[in-house]
């Protein structure tokens, strides 16, 4: 066996003597040792002994065999107790130390050591500091300070809600459910008659089964991302996140202590994530790849080949441990006749797909707050269990306006999307007559993904202020502050040459923000 070819010793001993000695001397040396190495540390001139013996553990441990670790882990049932004691130990350690730094500051201005002892009370969790806020709600929030000052903004281009309202019969259902006292709690689950109503729709329009019992109804499908990743996601996985991304995706995944791999897409290829650059970034630690169709902010459509492409390369066995995220929130917008193809319906993926969808985009009920995650049981209840902890429910009010706006007839929202695809083709036309500037049309969402990437470097400047158009995040606040329209910048997303617009707004303010917009661009002075 493993143990005898590495020439390990034998002695006489219980099981149970010999995994808790195991557990506490073999396992835990192989480990410290292994860990060490993956620092890269050297040798210096001014090592101490006992970072020379760190340096000789490291070396005695590495050259056994990984699978002799192995083994020390898969065959010893107190291992698994002994990591836990471990990161429990180095996380106890690591909050004495930030706890300590923020009580006791050493001031060394003259020279001299001082104490001041500091009041603790502001220091947040290493939790929230891992993520940034979003870029989106930043750019709206600016956009809406400015204007109760009094400026003059176009900022119905930067939030990625459609301007019309609900239809007539999703108000009439919420009224209806208020009034007649649905206003409880609901099972954190859902009501069993919006997830079989979601069940039907996925069966009818998507031709993927899905067992009501297989779905978790959630606040918005933030929420159901949030849920579904820290569900299965730890620290060292990863998440393969293709650019340009939603902004939210690389921070939920920080929450979740998993690694965003940013995979850059191209787009001469209309940013379609191929095979072969998938392939080049999956590895043991992949967890998830996030997959949004249509993708917001580019609008890129998959086709149904496209997608067996993918889904053939992730049939190899090596990459069998690897789920695919769905974000299919914007399903129903697509144009020129294309169709959404869910990925869970592609053979041999409805096992290994996690639907996101919700109700904000294609029916308008952003305020609502209404989404869903449809996953594999064991998977479905772990996001559930999280789900009970955070908000116990979605709005009961929402969840039955939600049951009816499963029941429309496309008669009620085909007038309302071909609308959107006559303010897409608006919005495209104008955004490829500004010198410059190249824009492909999108075949879904409701977003221009423009690359200005000629307006954008340390030699060209701010005619207000001098200052230089350094990032498109520069370009955006030149444009908000000097022509009052609000954009969101390519950096958010993954994409430094691109800004996104919505055209899911009013044809005049599509108009007359891309009249400042190609006014604050002309203004630039680019050759």
């Amino acid at each position: 066996d493993i143990f005898t070819s590495e020439n390990c010793a034998m002695v006489d001993m219980t099981c149970e003597q010999h995994d808790r000695q195991a557990a506490d001397s073999q396992f835990i040396t192989h480990f410290t040792g292994r860990a060490i190495s993956r620092l890269n540390l050297v040798p210096t001139a001014i090592a101490t002994k006992g970072f020379k013996s760190l340096l000789t553990l490291r070396d005695q441990t590495v050259k056994d065999s990984f699978d002799l670790f192995s083994a020390l882990y898969i065959c010893n049932p107190n291992a698994e107790s002994t990591l836990l004691n471990l990161r429990k130990a180095v996380d106890d350690l690591i909050h004495d130390l930030k706890s300590n730094k923020s009580k006791l500051h050493l001031n060394y201005a003259d020279g001299k050591e001082s104490r001041n002892e500091t009041d603790d009370m502001d220091r947040l969790s290493s939790f929230v500091n891992r993520i940034g806020a979003s870029k989106t709600a930043e750019t709206f929030e600016l956009a809406t300070r400015l204007k109760q000052e009094g400026k003059d903004i176009v900022m119905t281009l930067c939030v990625g809600e459609p301007d019309f309202p609900p239809p007539k019969p999703i108000l009439e259902a919420a009224t209806d459910a208020l009034i007649s006292g649905k206003t409880r709690y609901t099972p954190v689950q859902g009501v069993l008659e919006l997830r079989q109503a979601i069940a039907k729709d996925l069966a009818k329009r998507k031709n993927v089964n899905i067992d009501p019992s297989n779905i978790l109804v959630t606040a918005g499908g933030k929420q159901a991302i949030f849920c579904v990743l820290l569900a299965l996601c730890d620290e060292g996985d990863q998440v393969i996140v293709p650019a340009p991304y939603w902004v939210s995706y690389p921070e939920i995944v920080r929450l979740s202590g998993a690694e965003p791999v940013i995979l850059k897409r191209n787009p001469k290829t209309n940013y379609i994530l191929s095979p072969i650059e998938l392939s080049a970034v999956l590895t043991a630690r992949t967890r998830v790849i996030i997959l949004c169709n249509p993708c917001n902010p580019t609008g890129t459509l998959y086709s149904r080949s496209e997608l067996e492409a993918l889904a053939t390369l992730l049939s190899r066995p090596e990459y069998s441990h690897i789920y695919v995220l769905a974000d299919e929130i914007y399903e129903r917008l697509t144009y020129d006749g294309a169709e959404h193809v869910s990925f869970a319906s592609i053979p041999g993926m409805e096992k290994r797909t996690l639907i996101v969808n919700g109700f904000a985009k294609a029916y308008a009920m952003t305020g609502f707050r209404l989404g869903y995650l449809a996953a594999p049981s064991k998977i479905l209840k772990a996001a559930l269990k999280l789900q009970s902890q955070l908000n116990s429910c979605a709005c009961s009010i929402s969840q039955y306006a939600g049951i009816r706006a499963l029941e429309l007839e496309p008669s009620v929202l085909d007038p309302l999307y071909k609308e959107l695809e006559e303010k897409r083709d608006l919005t495209i036309d104008r955004l490829n007559k500004i010198p410059k500037v190249t824009c492909s049309a999108a075949k879904g969402a409701f977003y221009a993904f423009p690359d200005v990437s000629a307006y954008i470097g340390p030699q060209i400047r701010n005619p207000v202020d001098g200052s230089a158009m350094s990032s498109t995040t520069a370009l955006c606040q030149y444009l908000i502050n000097n022509h009052g329209v609000a954009l969101v910048a390519g950096d958010a997303f993954g994409a430094p040459n691109g800004i996104r617009l919505s055209f899911a707004t009013s044809k005049e303010d599509i108009n007359t923000a891309i009249d400042r917009l190609e006014k604050g661009l002309k203004e630039l002075n680019v050759e």
